[in-house]
């Protein structure tokens, strides 16, 4: 009825609620209340520019809507408190209609769980509102059959969190799947630690969330120490990954588990010599706060019971890509106090997920601000652009080869890129423009023929002509870092480790003679050649996002050294 008719979405959902607290059962039954909810959670009402309108006048209009708003409808009930509506009907599913709340699960969980592999990142059908949904339905308790039926929606829940990688998607379907788990749940707990003996580091984002997953039912009253002694020596192995994602949240995990041992006297646990020396040097490096701002998304969703406001306007929608709370807090506060006192007493169910405490705003803030700031000074203050390019003749650029030519020798810096792990080469011309623009001595790489390959050209332009490159294979590595060090150098790779230097952080400085090794795009820099390392640097991030692309992180390196010995 609503479809194509956003500006009716809102009353309609608050009249089908003033029924459904009247008679659930009869609603459910008499209504297609499947469909309707489905359809509205795939694709939920939008704010089209007509319905902005009108709610932005609804003020306005107050005095005189009884005489022009047809059928007594309030156009001043925003969407969200239409989409509230709804929520908040599934958050009061109790008795009969249980089984509808079922059905709407199942219904809204079987295109992700037959999704064609490999999934799709971002699809049209895929959207938040849908696993928000399943969050409630299952706090709710649509799913609290003991037996095969519940372990065979765990188990699909847990399929569709290994294939999906967009961490929003992720922390709904982690908490759905907590929600499943009672604290008392001994299969699922023994279940989880199955799966953790089995998986490698194919899915590492999927490898991090069990463990999640497994923690937070460790740290459950009911939970005990056999199962955290068996957990914790699983996440000691992850605690080495080569995957951040997993490295970080192992040894997370780590401190949460060895920290609630403590709390509850379990021996086996803190006095293990073994447990006590690592939890005492992850203590002592702090590095699970220092990389905290890096990893968000595997920090934000560790709630065992999530409330409204976290489920709705939690840390998880700032992600790329970041979307705008579909309902808020307030919308919910709005809802409870249109209910009349008649009403409140019909209600024989209270709602299961809470409205928890309102939050500080950031979602809307950060999503908002753009364009917040105006043009303020006359075009006559505009910088004049003397960026090099049409400004160098091909008589200076003769000259100027001329002059330095192939010979490390005259080049600025005694500073040596190792780029044999790289292949892609794209990266390998993007490091070729880096290394050559501030000054480095030379570039290795694994085979010198990729100066022929067009995409090294695009990128490299002409710094190959410029700057002295040597082939070393990636089994020669090791041996020429050694060499190296023998000739005076010192060697540093970029790498996150615990004892890692951030650039910028303190008065540490790049020796003067120094080699840069850089890790492979995929797995980093692997353990034998770390073993080489003087020293490992990283860059501090503010964002969410894993990595930097291999160009970017070595020309901010390259520009640091640069600054630091010029």
């Amino acid at each position: 009825m609503s479809v194509g008719k956003a500006q009716i979405f809102a009353p309609l959902a608050n009249a089908i609620r003033r029924a459904f607290m009247s008679s659930p059962s009869h609603l459910v039954h008499a209504l297609p209340f499947e469909d309707f909810v489905v359809a509205f959670a795939s694709d939920p009402p939008g704010m089209k520019y007509e319905v902005l309108l009108v709610e932005s006048l609804a003020l306005k209009f107050e005095g005189v809507r009884h005489r022009i708003l047809p059928n007594g409808l309030n156009y001043q009930q925003s969407q969200g408190f239409g989409r509230a509506c709804v929520f908040d009907m599934l958050n009061r599913i109790k008795g009969p209609s249980i089984l509808t709340g079922r059905a709407i699960f199942d219904k809204l969980l079987t295109p992700w769980y037959t999704q064609k592999q490999p999934a799709p990142i971002v699809c049209k059908w895929k959207k938040t509102t849908q696993l928000q949904m399943m969050v409630i339905l299952a706090r709710q308790g649509v799913i609290d059959d003991v037996g095969e039926a519940r372990r065979e929606v765990f188990h699909r829940l847990l399929t569709v969190l290994s294939l999906e990688s967009l961490p929003k998607y992720r922390s709904l379907l982690q908490w759905t799947i907590l929600a499943l788990i009672p604290e008392d749940a001994t299969y699922d707990a023994q279940s989880l630690l199955s799966i953790l003996e089995s998986l490698d580091q194919s899915k590492p984002k999927y490898l991090a969330s069990t463990i999640k997953i497994a923690v937070l039912i460790a740290k459950d009253a009911a939970s005990d120490e056999s199962y955290c002694s068996k957990l914790i020596k699983l996440v000691v192995f992850w605690t080495a990954s080569s995957k951040v994602v997993v490295r970080y949240e192992a040894q997370r995990a780590l401190l949460s588990i060895f920290a609630h041992a403590k709390e509850r006297g379990w021996k086996s646990i803190i006095e293990d010599p073994i447990l006590i020396a690592i939890d005492a040097s992850y203590q002592m490096t702090k590095k699970e706060t220092e990389h905290a701002h890096n990893i968000k998304f595997e920090s934000f969703d560790s709630i065992r019971n999530p409330t409204l406001t976290d489920i709705f306007e939690g840390d998880y929608l700032l992600v790329e890509p970041a979307e705008l709370p579909c309902v808020t807090r307030t919308d919910f506060v709005t809802v409870s106090q249109t209910d009349t006192t008649m009403e409140r007493g019909l209600l024989d169910s209270h709602p299961s997920v809470l409205l928890g405490e309102e939050r500080r705003r950031v979602i809307g803030d950060i999503l908002e601000q753009t364009n917040a700031q105006k043009t303020s000074q006359l075009v006559h203050n505009m910088p004049l652009q003397i960026k090099s390019g049409s400004s160098r003749s091909p008589a200076l650029s003769v000259r100027a080869s001329n002059t330095f030519g192939a010979d490390s020798h005259l080049r600025p810096h005694d500073f040596i890129l190792i780029a044999s792990l790289i292949e892609n080469p794209y990266n390998i011309g993007g490091l070729s423009r880096v290394a050559e623009i501030f000054g480095a001595k030379s570039l290795c790489v694994r085979d010198l023929g990729v100066r022929k390959h067009v995409q090294f050209t695009s990128v490299a332009v002409s710094s190959h002509l410029w700057l002295p490159m040597e082939e070393l294979p990636v089994g020669g590595v090791a041996e020429f870092l050694r060499q190296k060090r023998l000739d005076g150098y010192s060697i540093a790779g970029i790498e996150q480790t615990d004892v890692s230097k951030v650039l910028g952080k303190g008065d540490w400085k790049f020796p003067k003679k120094t080699v840069l090794l850089l890790g492979s795009e995929r797995g980093g820099i692997p353990a034998p050649l770390l073993a080489e390392m003087d020293v490992c640097v990283e860059v501090k991030q503010a964002g969410v996002t894993r990595s930097m692309n291999v160009q970017t992180a070595a020309a901010i390196v390259l520009y640091e050294y640069a600054r630091q010995h010029r």
